[in-house]
Order: structure tokens, then C-alpha cells, then sequence
């Protein structure tokens, strides 16, 4: 065999180049390119873009390489051989991957791929992961060999590392990413003199009109009370339907009053010059908020938008691009273990899965509209991107932004002036993830949910079921700042002189196995019907109307209003005028448009999950508790059938080893998060059930089951994790009903019916605290500190004709439970007690010290056997002379 001979430095360089601009720089170009939302909502410049495709074409490569020719420059020329060898076989594999990934999963595709349709990974999914890795590395090694023994093959290297060039040269010019920070003045119309009508836009996000109806077809005035005021006094086009289902397409199509058939336009100014912003520039002040679209020109509105540093912006980007690569190269039993890039613009890798201890009074907008402080104590959106910090999904900083973003906005909003205002507002709500509550308040922790991949539902109805029911309660929430604005609007006199526009850009589909925003035949009018409310200036009286209308007509309804013109060809016309078309249309990216019959349906009702998971007529404690779908939260454990397992395993639930202290302010941990682990390997549970101190506070269907494991996700009521400190278990809920306890039983402290003290055992087992010293006779006899850990020693023995004790447990102020080692023999106390060396002895170890109170408020309880199977008293067990310091 010849000997493996180094190449030139110059040579090897350029092919290293080659073979990554067509390993890495193609593939991820490619799919960046088709969103323009990745660069828009991340403000990026043009500038960024450049820096991004010079270090992804020359950069990264040359870094690669670095080593081969340090080696070679050091005259190590075997070692500088085998670098290069290997860096060739890796980088042609790459190349190879998604090829054949493709070609052995043909239901994948670039860039993402969706994950198993039930919730776990199809049968023979890692046997086609191997397959693709397989035959890959062994297209790896066959060119890499033929690079080293073939001329032709090395000459093909150095001319395609031009390739490298081109495709950063397409990549920055390219359509979706060469506006940039781009803005045009635009044209204004020129309306009447004199005109005083002020105008307020609100454009909700991801919002179904089904979500807000109740079982009569009207706003459900029970959970929405703000949308049904606003509705008593508006005119509701109740068959009105988005133009698109994706929003850089169906919110221009709003303010432009022109149908999204061109899907290569982006939502920026240079791409609509002629919008709802210059056409009322001239007679109008401007305060405009966009979220994730740039269509206001900046000179317009006065204001700029926040934009982090680039080194930031480009910190973000290292960190979010590398994932983007993961998910477009990799097979799917890999892409399954990485963070999901679905559902959010940036900051994929997500934050820790853990409960913060401590947070006090971080809150978001409460009714008085107060603005909102971040967990760190800072108050609006200054970090430039909702949500991310240093490049992590931050679920917190997120849902500040956007509440933040939202009371700026209202205070913004002014009465009569000398010029009336447009008041226009994107806001991305209740767009997921998930993170508000009904009251205000906002999930602890990572809240993007699990069940959705590539845009489509898995075939886990359970899971989306779930996602439905956080859908509603953030729904519940965005109610409450809706009436927050129209309250401010009452405040600044402008309900008599302004008109008001509220609508959603698209609706969103909850149905297993289908895709969440492209719609379907099936699917379409989960997809594109909204809620459309038009307030006209000093409206009181309510008006349904079932026209024909789309939200291409929300602008020439405007102008109707306003008397005004659109100096403009649009696609639409005035919903007061009388909408003439016969048929509606949604526009689809890259699919033809789907189109129907413009009649409004004989029957109005609302989504088919609402009955089925929260009862008829419910309230926000049914949501938040699926009352129609779950018949044992709110029961105790000792009422219930518990077994243990044969081997309890380490069920975690993200809190903590299954303990959680909630310190009060506004964030909660409603959103339960975990995995059950079986050390047997025994197939994982499929209904669980998670109890709070003692009671159901959820039930969930477990996903990805595989033999040792499942995962799962649970709500539970905001009001069942009030401030202090919880015990959490997870049960396995059998077909019969009884529940398998997946953890070592545990001791919770809790107050029980009418107050009283109770000790309940996560088996089921329960004891009630009670006042009798005969009962039970007992000391703790020492009682001492030491590196911040209590330790106790004591006696406890029942007299004669009562049952003995069982366990002896100590508690602590904030409601740790401890079991003491009960069993040592005490021969000196066989005289007192009367029975020979009664083994009545206990000692123990509390190594955690309390939150509140102190060790000055342990208490040591005694527990008697239960006389029947889950029935049992406890007796205190008071201090003596060496514990005195003790409660007494």
C-alpha cells in the first residue's frame, strides 16, 4: 500500500472549502432562506447576514482545516495526512447523510422532520438511523480514499471550492434576506381636511374563532367576559376569514387591503410601500407596534426598532444555527433527542427544565395594565429580541416582552388632540409558546409543548389536547389586556371618536396528526376563520353580520370609515359596503389557494375539544383542570386505591426530586414536566396521574413510551401550587382504576378537612393529628444543630390496649416530613414502660434546614397502626429537658 502523502496546504485548504460549502453552507442556506420571519423577528442586518455567510463559507472551514496545516507547517506530514483523511471522510459523509436519509425515510424532509406520529418513534427508526449513518460513512470513506489515490477527484475539489463564494453571494442577496433593515417612505393618500377620527388596529396572533365561542354560537361571556363587552358593543363580521395562514403573509394582506398571492414579498416596507402606515401618515400621528414584520416605515411611525448589539445578535446565531444543521442532516431518531425549532423564531436550545426558588413579585400586566418586571427586576423589551438571551429560549423573558411590548403600547394610546392617531398593534398573542395564565400570572419553566413537530400535530390526541387547553387559558389572559385597552380607550374619551378594529391574522388547527397552520380541505376553516369586531366612533349597539368578508377588507373598511380613498388598486372592498364576492380564498405558500363557498355556516358552535375536555359552561377552574376529561382530580390519595411497585422507581417531575417551594409573586409552576423512569425496563405506563400534598392535581397520558420510560406533561391549577412548599408523586392509573405508585413512598404534612393536622403517606395511608396524650407516650429527649443539619433522638411507645406505633416522623415548619429510624431497644426504659427492652427507640437526621420558622419549630409526631387500612391517629411527641429549645 502506498504511503499516505500530505497534500499542499494550498490544495488541501480549497478542498476543505469544497466540501463543506456543500456539507454545511448549501443545506443551511437553503432552508434559512425560505422564512423570512428567522431574519425579520430577529431584526437582522444585512451586515449579520454578510458575517454569517463569511464565516459559514470561510471561516469554519479554514478553522476546520487549521490543524492540517499547523501539522504540516511543523514538517509533521504523516500526521498532517491522516487530518486531512479524516476531515474528508467526515465532511463527504455529511454531504451523504441527508441524501440518504431521504432516501431511507422517505416520509422525512428538509428542514424538519416530523417526529413519531403517536408520540414515540416508529418501530425500525433506529434501524434506519443506523442504516443512513451507515451507508454514509461508507460513501465517507470511499471518496475520501479516492481523493487520496485519484488525481481527477482532487481537481474537482479545487475547482468546486468556488462553489464556496457562490453560494455566500446567493445566500446575502437572495429576496427573503436582502431587505434587511430596508424601509421606504411609501405614498400617502391624500384624505379630506379636517378629519378627526382617530383609528385603533389590534391584530391578534394564532387565534381560531372557535376558541371563543360558547355552545350558543355567541363570545362566551363566562370565560371571555372582555371580547363579549367589546362584541355588546360592535359590529361582529362572524363569518370573516384570514387571507393566509402564516403571518409575515396574512398581516400585510391586512394593511394593504391586496390578496398574499406573491409569496416571495416580505413583510417590509421596500416590499409594500403602499399600506394602511402611509396611507394616514399625512393626517394621522403614528404609534405602531410590529412584532415580527417591518411594514411601517421607521420615519412614519417616529420610532425605531430595538435591535440587540450584533455581538449579541451574532452570539444568538451560533448558537441557534448549529441546531437549525442538526435538524436538516440528521435521521430522525437523532433529531428526536435535539431541542424542536418549531414554533418559535430563535433561542431553540431552551433553558434549564427547573423551578427558580426565590422569584418574589416578577410580574406581568394585572388589570391596572401595570407594566411588567422581567425575573431579573427589569421592565420592558430592551434586550432587543422577545425572549432570548445569549441565544437561549427564555420562556419568562419571552412573555415579558410581549406583555411589556403591549402595555407600552397602551399608555401610548391619547385622547383628542390636535391630530387624531393610528394605533396599530401585531401583537403575538396568544401565539405559543403558552406561558399565561387567566389571572395574570405566568408559567414557571419551559413552556413549549411537546406533541408538534414541522408544523403538524403528532398522532397523540392527548398531546394536542393539552396544547388546546393552554391555547384557552392564554386566551383567558390576552381577555384581560383587551380589556385593559378598552378601558384606556374609555379613559381617553376615544370610545366616542376613535374606531376600533380588533382581529386575529389566522386561526390554528388542534386536530392529531394534521398540520397546525397549512391548511387542508379538512382543516380550513380551523385554519382561516377569525374573530372580526369593528367598533365605529360611539357605537353601543351590537350588530352579528355573516357577509362574506376577509381580512384583505379590514383597509378599505378603514377608509370607508375615515371617507377617505385608497389611492391604490386593492383586492377588496369595504365590509360596510356590501361584499360582493361568492367565494372565499386562502392563500397557501407553495400550494395553490384553497377555495370554497362564501356562505356563512347554518350553525355557529365551538371547537369540538371544549365539551369534551371542559364540560358544558365552563369556567377557568374546568380548563385548567379538564374537567370533562379527567374523573379524579380533586380526589385524595387515601381515598383511593394505591399498590406500590415491585420496584419504585426515580420518577422525576422537573421540581426538585419531586419537591417544589413556590415563593408567591406571579410566576407558577402550573406547567409539569417530567419522565418516568423504570429501573425493570418494564413497559412505561401509558395514564398517570400527579398528585400535589396528597390530592390529584392532574392527570396526563404519557409519550416516547418506551420499556424503562416515559415522558409526560401535565397542568395543573395555578391555585393548587400557592406559595410554600408542595410534595409532588406520580401515579400509574390502571384500567381498574387503582393507581401504582411510581415512587418510594414519600411523607406530605398537610391541614386536612375542617383544618386539622394530617400526615398522609403517598401509598395512601393516612393519620389524623390528635390531641391525646394517653395514647402514646414518648420524649425527644435530645435535640442538637451541626453543620446545618438537626439531629433527634428520643422514645415513643403506645401503652398497653392501644396500637403500637409505627413510625415516628419529624416535621418542619415549612411541611418537610422526615422518618426517624424507629426499632432501638431501650432496657432502661423496660421498668417505665413495662415491657422488657421495648424496642421504642428512634433517632434521625433532618439535613435540610427549614425556609421558615427554624429548627426551633420542628415537631416529632408518633404514628399508631392504622385500624383499618388507611385510617390511623398521630401523637406529638413534646420535648424533654435535652430538647427543650424545641416547639412545645
Amino acid at each position: 500500500m502506498n504511503e499516505v502523502s500530505a497534500p499542499s496546504p494550498r490544495h488541501g485548504a480549497l478542498h476543505v472549502v469544497a466540501l463543506w460549502a456543500f456539507a454545511v453552507a448549501w443545506p443551511l442556506f437553503d432552508v434559512l432562506t425560505r422564512d423570512a420571519a428567522f431574519f425579520v423577528a430577529r431584526g437582522l442586518s444585512w451586515l449579520d447576514v454578510a458575517v454569517l455567510a463569511l464565516v459559514t463559507t470561510c471561516v469554519l472551514p479554514l478553522l476546520a482545516w487549521s490543524p492540517v496545516g499547523l501539522a504540516g507547517t511543523l514538517g509533521w506530514r504523516r500526521v498532517a495526512g491522516a487530518l486531512q483523511l479524516v476531515l474528508v471522510f467526515v465532511l463527504a459523509t455529511l454531504v451523504a447523510l441527508p441524501l440518504i436519509v431521504r432516501l431511507v425515510e422517505p416520509h422525512a424532509g428538509l428542514p424538519l422532520r416530523t417526529v413519531g406520529r403517536d408520540g414515540a418513534l416508529p418501530e425500525g427508526e433506529w434501524t434506519s438511523a443506523v442504516l443512513a449513518l451507515g451507508a454514509s460513512a461508507l460513501l465517507g470513506v470511499v471518496f475520501a480514499w479516492l481523493r487520496q489515490r485519484w488525481e481527477p477527484v482532487r481537481t474537482l475539489l479545487t475547482v468546486l471550492s468556488l462553489a464556496a463564494p457562490l453560494f455566500a453571494l446567493t445566500f446575502v442577496f437572495d429576496p427573503a434576506v436582502r431587505g434587511g433593515p430596508a424601509r421606504a417612505a411609501g405614498r400617502s393618500a391624500a384624505p379630506p381636511p379636517g378629519a378627526t377620527t382617530s383609528v385603533v388596529l389590534v391584530v391578534l396572533d394564532e387565534l381560531p374563532l372557535t376558541s371563543l365561542l360558547d355552545e350558543a354560537g355567541m363570545v362566551d361571556g363566562r370565560l371571555f367576559p372582555n371580547f363579549a363587552r367589546l362584541a355588546a358593543q360592535s359590529t361582529w363580521f362572524r363569518n370573516a376569514t384570514a387571507s393566509h395562514g402564516q403571518t409575515n403573509l396574512a398581516l400585510p394582506a391586512i394593511v394593504t387591503g391586496r390578496a398574499p398571492d406573491d409569496s416571495s414579498l416580505l413583510p417590509l416596507a421596500v416590499d409594500h410601500p403602499e399600506s394602511l402606515f402611509t396611507l394616514l401618515s399625512a393626517t394621522h400621528d403614528l404609534v405602531v407596534a410590529e412584532s415580527v414584520t417591518a411594514i411601517c416605515p421607521d420615519a412614519l411611525s417616529g420610532r425605531t426598532r430595538d435591535v440587540e448589539p450584533l455581538g449579541r445578535r451574532l452570539l444568538a446565531l451560533a448558537v441557534d444555527v448549529p441546531l437549525v444543521y442538526g435538524h436538516i442532516v440528521a435521521p430522525r431518531a437523532l433529531t428526536d433527542a435535539l431541542p424542536s425549532i418549531d414554533g418559535v423564531w430563535g433561542g431553540f436550545w431552551g433553558v434549564p427544565e427547573e423551578w427558580v426558588v426565590g422569584i418574589e413579585g416578577a410580574g406581568i400586566a394585572g388589570a391596572d395594565g401595570a407594566e411588567a418586571g422581567t425575573a431579573s427586576g427589569e421592565s420592558g423589551d430592551e434586550s432587543g429580541g422577545p425572549g432570548h438571551v445569549g441565544g437561549a429560549f427564555d420562556a419568562v423573558a419571552h412573555a415579558d416582552a410581549r406583555v411589556a411590548s403591549w402595555n407600552d403600547f397602551v399608555k401610548r394610546i391619547e385622547g383628542p388632540g390636535d391630530r387624531p392617531g393610528l394605533f396599530f398593534h401585531h401583537v403575538m398573542l396568544p401565539h405559543q409558546p403558552w406561558a399565561l395564565l387567566p389571572s395574570g400570572n405566568r408559567i414557571l419553566g419551559d413552556v413549549r409543548a411537546p406533541g408538534q413537530a414541522a408544523g403538524r400535530w403528532w398522532d397523540d390526541a392527548f398531546l394536542v389536547a393539552q396544547a388546546y387547553q393552554r391555547h384557552m387559558l392564554q386566551l383567558g389572559f390576552v381577555d384581560r389586556l383587551l380589556g385593559q385597552l378598552l378601558d384606556r380607550l374609555e379613559a381617553a374619551g376615544l370610545d366616542e371618536q376613535a374606531l376600533l378594529v380588533v382581529v386575529a391574522d389566522h386561526g390554528m388547527c388542534f386536530r392529531p396528526g394534521a398540520y397546525r397552520r397549512q391548511a387542508r380541505p379538512e382543516t380550513l376553516d380551523d385554519i382561516r376563520r377569525v374573530p372580526l369586531f369593528v367598533r365605529r366612533p360611539g357605537q353601543r349597539e351590537a350588530f352579528v353580520r355573516d357577509e362574506n368578508v376577509e381580512t384583505i377588507d379590514i383597509l378599505p373598511t378603514i377608509a370607508d370609515v375615515l371617507g377617505i380613498g385608497v389611492p391604490w388598486e386593492v383586492d377588496s372592498s369595504s365590509a360596510f359596503g356590501g361584499v360582493e364576492r361568492e367565494q372565499k380564498v386562502l392563500h397557501r405558500k407553495g400550494m395553490g389557494p384553497l377555495v370554497s363557498d362564501g356562505t356563512a355556516p347554518r350553525e355557529w358552535g365551538p371547537h369540538p375539544l371544549r365539551r369534551q375536555l371542559f364540560g358544558e359552561a365552563p369556567s377557568w377552574p374546568d380548563v385548567e383542570r379538564l374537567s370533562g376529561w379527567s374523573d379524579l382530580v380533586g380526589r385524595a390519595i387515601y381515598e383511593l386505591e394505591v399498590v406500590e411497585m415491585r420496584e419504585p422507581g426515580p420518577s422525576a417531575i422537573f421540581l426538585d426530586g419531586g419537591d417544589v417551594r413556590v415563593v408567591g409573586g406571579r410566576l407558577v409552576p402550573a406547567l409539569l414536566r417530567g419522565h418516568v423512569a423504570l429501573p425493570t425496563g418494564e413497559a412505561a405506563p401509558e395514564r398517570l396521574a400527579i398528585a400535589v400534598d396528597g390530592t390529584i392535581a392532574a392527570e396526563a397520558l404519557s409519550y416516547h413510551r418506551r420499556p424503562g420510560g416515559a415522558l409526560f406533561s401535565a397542568v395543573v391549577s395555578e391555585d393548587v401550587l400557592g406559595p410554600g412548599r408542595h410534595v409532588l408523586d406520580a401515579y400509574a392509573v390502571g384500567d381498574d382504576g387503582r393507581l401504582q405508585a411510581l415512587n418510594a413512598p414519600r411523607w406530605i404534612h398537610r391541614r386536612g378537612a375542617g383544618g386539622r393536622a394530617q400526615v398522609l403517606r403517598s401509598d395512601g395511608q393516612l393519620w389524623t393529628l390528635v390531641d391525646a396524650p394517653g395514647r402514646a407516650a414518648g420524649e425527644l429527649e435530645r435535640a442538637s444543630t451541626q453543620e446545618g443539619a438537626l439531629r433527634l433522638v428520643g422514645w415513643a411507645h403506645a401503652p398497653p390496649g392501644s396500637a403500637p406505633v409505627d413510625h415516628v416522623i419529624a416535621v418542619t415548619p415549612d411541611g418537610v416530613a422526615v422518618e426517624l429510624d424507629l426499632g432501638e431497644r431501650r432496657p432502661d426504659l423496660a421498668g417505665r414502660l413495662g415491657v422488657p427492652a421495648a424496642p421504642c427507640g428512634f433517632s434521625g437526621v433532618i439535613d435540610r434546614d427549614p425556609a421558615t420558622g427554624g429548627w426551633s419549630s420542628v415537631r416529632v409526631l408518633a404514628l399508631l397502626r392504622p385500624s383499618a387500612r388507611t385510617r390511623g391517629v398521630a401523637v406529638e411527641v413534646q420535648p424533654g429537658d435535652g430538647a427543650s429549645w424545641l416547639r412545645r
